[in-house]
């Protein structure tokens, strides 16, 4: 990682280079990590460039920061912030000279990064691998059967398919993103609302074409597969999100609306309506440095359970448990050595409906 900065009276700018496997290989543009000018304007900050954005009051945890995807393509757990891709982006602030110190935000990007994943590995996760197995099946079958018919050109045109091509470009004006930040104080609580116009960053398969045509073959009333669709459901998410401190507890919690095109949840292909929410405390031990951070996330499917029949277990919201809610409790605790130069923590994430763990020890030396 290599970088440069600058700051003036009336303006910054600041620039990051990251050069690593994944930049050198098939992400190029992630050779430039960050790019942001800054200017500075009385009450106004205008701001723009290749950047990361936060919003939400979680600690490390968020469920309103929706303009930068993750990257996902290894799982050697990063900061939160290190696994955020940076998106091009416009971000304008405005500071309101009140006591109540009220801030506004308004953000706008040209286009969407998807989510990244492994395409080959221990970490390509199922519904990849399992989609990609679908079509690869689908391809083949296809081929043979022009091959059979003698159609030898439209099953060279079959073997030539690439599962990739099902992927919509999303560095596109069609995908571009945009929203608009509200936060303030009110006596020793700090609040906020906000505002997410864009679309989810994990593409939703549409199955119908696929498996009306198997159908048609298991009966004999077809001879080809039709191949699946991908498409990223448009969201909009309303949030409001607060922190204060009580006693010795630094407290902060987010709740967010997501709102997609499917209110009555019978669309199989389209995500449903849903709540997600978080809320935690973190407090400073009375020995050493010690940390104790506990955060509680969770979401819930609204309309959950509407499809039935042929389309029920590939609805984009199924859950072969019947578990339509997703609760997670994370826990950290962290202390610091040697002037800080050394670090020490350990995470644990525990899953409530599917009775997951995960415990993760971390040792830092700068």
């Amino acid at each position: 990682n290599l970088g440069i900065n600058y700051s003036g009276s009336f303006s910054d700018f600041e620039a990051k280079t990251k050069f690593n496997k994944w930049s050198l290989g098939d992400y190029k543009w992630d050779m430039l990590d960050e790019l942001t000018a800054r200017l500075y304007a009385g009450n106004w900050v205008i701001e723009g460039g290749k950047m990361r954005l936060v919003w939400g009051k979680g600690d490390k945890l968020h469920i309103l920061d929706n303009f930068n995807a993750n990257d996902y393509t290894d799982f050697l757990i990063p900061d939160y912030i290190d696994r955020r891709i940076s998106e091009p982006m416009l971000h304008i602030v405005y500071s309101a000279p009140t006591a109540a110190s009220v801030r506004i935000e308004g953000v706008y990007t040209p286009m969407m990064t998807a989510d990244r994943f492994a395409s080959d590995g221990q970490w390509v996760p199922y519904s990849v691998s399992h989609l990609t197995d679908t079509v690869k099946e689908a391809v083949m079958y296809n081929a043979k059967a022009d091959f059979a018919a003698g159609n030898i050109e439209s099953a060279l045109s079959a073997l030539s398919f690439d599962s990739d091509s099902l992927y919509e470009d999303t560095a596109s004006l069609k995908y571009g993103q945009a929203g608009l930040r509200i936060t303030g104080t009110v006596g020793k609580v700090d609040l906020g609302a906000s505002y997410y116009y864009g679309h989810y960053k994990q593409p939703s398969a549409n199955m119908e074409k696929y498996l009306l045509s198997a159908m048609n073959i298991a009966n004999g009333a077809g001879k080809k597969y039709s191949y699946p669709s991908l498409d990223y459901d448009r969201l909009q998410v309303f949030g409001v999100e607060a922190a204060t401190v009580l006693w010795k507890l630094n407290l902060r919690a987010e709740a967010a609306y997501n709102m997609t095109d499917d209110f009555s949840g019978d669309d199989p292909w389209v995500h449903n309506n849903s709540i997600a929410w978080l809320c935690g405390f973190d407090i400073d031990l009375p020995f050493s440095n010690l940390n104790f951070n506990i955060q509680e996330t969770g979401t819930v499917v609204l309309k959950s359970g509407e499809i039935r029949g042929l389309f029920e277990e590939y609805d984009v919201d199924y859950d072969n448990d019947g578990h339509y809610t997703n609760n997670k409790i994370v826990i950290n605790l962290s202390d610091s050595y040697l002037h800080e130069k050394l670090t020490a923590e350990i995470s644990a994430v525990v899953g409530i409906e599917n009775k997951e763990v995960l415990i993760m020890p971390k040792l830092n030396y700068n």
